[in-house]
């Protein structure tokens, strides 16, 4: 199985990077993903919009201290309040639970379904089962569907 990082920039709707693993969950994922954009265009993000899969205490850490406010939803925990602090928890941990706990923290997050229709638009145009084997011939095949979704996306904001 492989898993697919696809990085989109959320006002334009289109994508800004791929990278394609073998492993099975996200998590320690999002720091080299805000290191290929800032590779490929100069800049860093100072907003993140992610799943929560890559929810990880380092990595709220780590974006705090660079000033990146990470969205990304609160556990789903029945036990207690996940907005409340844990113990042991870093200031960038604290900072986002209660980002995630405000409305609006919860409307900035809710911006990030815009980046679901690439993965939409992949799986309508038969990225569905991959026929190929090996990490660098799957991104190869993301790359064309990405390449055709980025054009669409620019010819129908009247970029192209």
């Amino acid at each position: 199985a492989y898993n697919i990082q696809v990085k989109a920039a959320v006002e334009v709707g289109h994508v800004v990077g791929i990278s394609v693993t073998d492993r099975g969950n996200d998590h320690g994922l999002l720091q080299p993903a805000i290191k290929e954009i800032k590779r490929r265009y100069g800049v860093r993000p100072t907003r993140v919009l992610a799943d929560g899969g890559y929810a990880s205490p380092a990595d709220f850490e780590s974006l705090h201290s660079q000033k990146i406010e990470l969205f990304c939803p609160l556990p789903r925990n029945s036990r207690s309040d996940p907005s409340l602090p844990k113990p042991g928890d870093g200031p960038g941990t604290l900072a986002w639970r209660s980002r995630m706990a405000s409305e609006q923290g919860r409307a900035q997050y809710h911006r990030r379904f815009a980046t679901e229709r690439v993965h939409a638009h992949m799986r309508n145009h038969g990225l569905r089962r991959l026929l190929v084997r090996g990490v660098e011939k799957v991104k190869a095949v993301v790359l064309w569907h990405v390449h055709a979704f980025n054009f669409l996306q620019f010819k129908r904001l009247g970029l192209a």
